[in-house]
């Protein structure tokens, strides 16, 4: 109280008052406005001396300093009615400041259709006419700015959203950020995707020390600036950047586009996506590049990275980067590569597929034939999409491991005759694939070939059991050379394909090529519900024999002038035949079945669009794969991978014992799952810290994962870091798979000689093992080498027997490697099986006797098959330990 007014008080009434006491800072006492009030243009003039330290959620601010000059206390709240009364005689100096008051926090309040007081806003139809210069958000957590014609944000517009944690802009025009940004201490998330127009941003974006997501792609921007290694905390950055970025900085202060060191500053960094718009020239990058790449290996936590690599030399210097002595391309969970120059200035495909499908996980995008074919072997073995563009050399896909591949699309491969060729013998290939030999294919879920002039055929030779059989859509546009798209045996194998589109083939005449043999109706693509034919000019039927078509639902035909009869195709469950009204008229086949179901085709621009949609193949992929998660939500819960591998083991080891081999079927079970498997399956990645290996260390640690364990069998997973070695042991009356998730690694092993006696007299000098001054006896017994070999992932699974298959061997990790290993039974020491290590001696060492026993007379050769070994105890340097399974939960039954 001060001068006998107590200016707290939510109505004052002043008739005899002395203004000599302080009427200059009348203003201050009443507020129906709280937080509004203090901070607005028109109470400036007042608010200097006061420190405004707290707001409750009543809607007042309190002070520490200055309440004393105006009469009130330390904690004096303004907030209350706003029917003040001045007497008879109000003072019009403050009437006018009251309502300058309320017009400006007109742009704060409701009155303009948005309370700024809510924790989460939204905007997209958003007047911006309307748009406060300084809106009072105190609580605001969330803010969606996504207003399409907005250029410019008030440069003060963001000084009061004291705990705003996610803005996002995207999809709007600003050239700029304000300077206001600084003041969101509290941000965490910030997304400006495909903000077209914006090309800068401010220094003060450094100050947002919180910051873990920054999503900047689809902008135009020249320069990072080198705030930005300030973000600490950052775990995800997508960035674009733009073609004439380089000529920009050359006329700034800026020396380069991405500054030194910055990328290696953000130590958090999981995820790194940077997308270059560049034009047919991008030597700047290039330049870029070499200098930056390096960085990558010191962001320890890096799982995605989208990187661009346009000429072989940076391919190979990326191929060259290592962290923990693992190469950097391996030890990512999602490595987005594109690899090559954009010489092409215009694309053959449909506009935005090639976008959308860069962003399916390992994408590997090789375009205008640039690069090593070794180097992009490399890449190629562990991607899952693969676009593949402008490429003249290649005549084969499977020149390459494709066995990984879910998602393919192909285009302007001019050269390419056949997708697939399966090469060898027909008998010998057929062997191999009885014997679960992989020859491609196996994962391919969608598959999209473009303008590729000598194509041929997709499949060539014979195919392996589980080749295509995932595929569930397949999209061909303009081969020209392609005159039917698949035999009866590979359409045999497609049991999951839901769609699809042959387009400008002038050539195919059939779907489903002739053979000799017959098939049984109804087996041939069971599960196909769309068939879309346009512009297929001499096409006279799906196959020539009758056909059931079991699921199909819609089939669009569009300038197949010779497709005119449908007599021979059963079609149960179709609902819906668009076409031309003149092409349903000359129909030489009765058409009455289907006449209620016909729909004629939209004329002119419609049609265009409606073909387009039709032809939209990887969107109705999308589609398809948001149904099935929706159905799989509504239905029990998919059983992991290594639930499934635990089931079988159960079965198939129920029966056995020490010494008993589980039958054929039983191991032929237990192999298809883990051919299946992947690292993924058991949560492991090439990024642990088990893989990491300091230079003080001699002998590298192992890690074991303990899945399971039971009497008949036992399940876990081996972690072997770089030059880790499982030394030579043995597996006593056990069978044994083992699955090499990833990685590659060197495997030695040995199965016993039984018509060789034991020896226990050296034969020469020239033994392996350590002697000291006096010879020593030792007890030796000779073994055949069954295995010695490199083995990289994906491979299929080794099998080894308690007499066969190699026994004995020896794992040596070349890079990071992680081994599934399933035991039957398991070791046991009171059983008697227990692990044994041992030593290996030359076979000229020690005296086998009578050598014509053994087979084969090239004595050079027996001393290479043939080895002697000598048990020992444990090898003093190996380190197995033990950790925590983290991977999916396995219910034991």
């Amino acid at each position: 109280m001060a001068g006998g007014v107590n200016w707290s008080v939510d109505e004052i009434r002043l008739k005899d008052y002395d203004p000599s006491t302080g009427s200059s800072t009348l203003i201050q006492g009443s507020s129906s406005y709280g937080s509004q009030l203090t901070q607005s243009a028109a109470y400036s003039q007042f608010r200097e001396p006061y420190d405004i330290t707290e707001f409750n959620r009543t809607g007042s601010w309190s002070y520490t300093q200055g309440i004393e000059e105006i009469g009130g206390s330390p904690n004096s709240d303004f907030g209350g009615s706003t029917n003040s009364d001045f007497g008879g005689s109000p003072n019009l100096e403050i009437d006018q400041i009251l309502r300058s008051l309320e017009e400006e926090l007109l742009g704060s309040g409701t009155v303009r259709g948005v309370d700024w007081s809510e924790d989460e806003i939204r905007l997209k139809d958003y007047d911006l006419s309307q748009m406060p210069d300084i809106p009072i958000c105190p609580f605001l957590v969330k803010l969606f700015l996504q207003v399409p014609h907005l250029t410019v944000i008030p440069p003060t517009f963001f000084e009061h959203m004291p705990v705003l944690q996610v803005l996002d802009i995207s999809n709007t025009n600003i050239v700029s950020l304000p300077t206001s940004i600084s003041s969101l201490s509290l941000l965490q998330e910030f997304i400006l995707r495909d903000c077209s127009a914006l090309i800068e941003l401010p220094t003060q974006i450094g100050m947002l020390l919180n910051l873990k997501l920054f999503d900047i792609q689809g902008t135009q921007l020249m320069f990072l600036p080198k705030e930005m290694g300030k973000l600490k905390n950052l775990e995800i950055l997508r960035v674009s950047l733009s073609e004439y970025a380089k000529d920009y900085v050359k006329s700034s202060v800026n020396e380069t586009v991405i500054p030194r060191k910055m990328i290696s500053e953000l130590k958090k960094l999981k995820e790194l996506c940077v997308i270059i718009s560049v034009g047919p020239e991008p030597e700047w990058w290039e330049e870029e590049v070499k200098y930056i790449q390096s960085e990558l290996c010191d962001l320890e936590n890096l799982e995605t990275l989208r990187w661009y690599l346009p000429t072989t030399e940076v391919l190979q210097q990326f191929l060259l980067l290592e962290r923990n002595r693992v190469p950097m391309y391996a030890n990512l969970s999602n490595l987005m590569l594109t690899i090559g120059q954009h010489a092409q200035l215009t694309s053959c495909l449909p506009h935005g597929l090639e976008e959308k499908f860069e962003e399916f996980k390992n994408c590997l995008k090789w375009i205008n034939a640039e690069g090593s074919m070794d180097a992009i072997s490399k890449i190629m073995a562990s991607a899952e999409a693969l676009f593949l563009s402008r490429h003249w050399t290649i005549r084969k896909l499977s020149t390459f491991n494709v066995t990984k591949l879910k998602y393919c699309l192909l285009a302007e491969c001019n050269e390419m005759e056949t997708v697939v060729e399966v090469d060898g013998l027909s008998e010998d290939v057929e062997t191999r694939i009885k014997n679960g030999e992989k020859v491609g294919f196996e994962l391919l879920q969608y598959l999209s070939i473009h303008y590729m002039n000598k194509l041929q055929s997709i499949w060539k030779g014979p195919i392996g059991k589980d080749s295509l059989s995932k595929l569930r859509i397949l999209s061909l546009h303009t081969c020209p050379k392609l005159t039917s798209i698949f035999t009866l045996t590979i359409a045999q194998n497609l049991s999951c394909l839901a769609e699809l589109t042959v387009e400008d083939c002038p050539k195919v005449t059939s779907l489903i090529s002739n053979e000799s043999h017959n098939i049984k109706l109804g087996l041939v693509l069971p599960t196909l519900e769309k068939i879309f034919l346009l512009d297929l000019p001499v096409l006279v039927n799906i196959f020539v024999g009758r056909i059931m078509l079991e699921n199909l639902r819609t089939m669009l035909i569009y300038s197949c002038p010779r497709f005119r009869d449908l007599s021979n195709m059963e079609l149960p469950r179709i609902k819906k035949i668009e076409g031309e009204d003149e092409w349903w008229k000359a129909l030489d086949c009765d058409k009455s079945p289907w006449k209620n179901i016909f729909v004629q085709l939209k004329k002119r621009r419609a049609l265009i669009e409606q073909l387009s949609e039709a032809t939209n193949s990887l969107q109705h992929f999308h589609d398809i794969l948001s149904h099935g998660e929706r159905k799989k939500g509504r239905t029990k819960h998919k059983v992991a991978a290594v639930q499934k591998l635990y089931d079988a083991c159960r079965d198939v080891f129920a029966n056995c014992g020490p010494g008993v081999v589980p039958d054929a079927q039983g191991i032929e079970r237990l192999k298809d799952i883990l051919n299946g498997m992947t690292e993924h399956d058991v949560g492991v990645r090439p990024n642990m810290p088990f893989f990491k290996v300091k230079e003080t260390e001699g002998f590298p640690k192992i890690t074991y994962l303990h899945l399971s364990e039971c009497d008949k069998f036992s399940i876990g997973i081996f972690l072997l870091p770089p030059t880790g070695v499982l030394p030579l042991h043995n597996h006593p009356q056990m069978t044994v798979f083992s699955k090499l998730l990833f990685g590659t690694m060197h495997i030695k092993a040995y199965d016993w000689v039984d018509n060789i006696a034991s020896s226990s007299a050296p034969k020469s000098d020239s033994s392996e093992c350590e002697e000291t001054a006096e010879e020593k006896t030792v007890s030796v017994r000779l073994a055949k080498l069954k295995v010695n070999s490199d083995f990289t992932a994906p491979c299929n699974t080794s099998i080894l027997y308690p007499t066969d298959g190699g026994n004995m061997h020896c794992f040596t990790a070349i890079t990071s490697c992680a081994v599934l290993d399933v035991l039957g039974p398991p070791y046991c020491d009171a059983e008697g099986r227990h692990c044994q290590y041992y030593r290996t001696h030359p076979f000229t060492s020690f005296s086998a006797g009578d050598n014509k026993q053994l087979p084969g007379d090239d004595e050079k050769a027996k001393e290479l098959d043939y080895a002697w070994l000598e048990e020992i105890d444990k090898p003093a340097g190996l380190s197995v330990v033990g950790a925590p399974y983290n991977g999916p939960r396995i219910v034991e039954k």
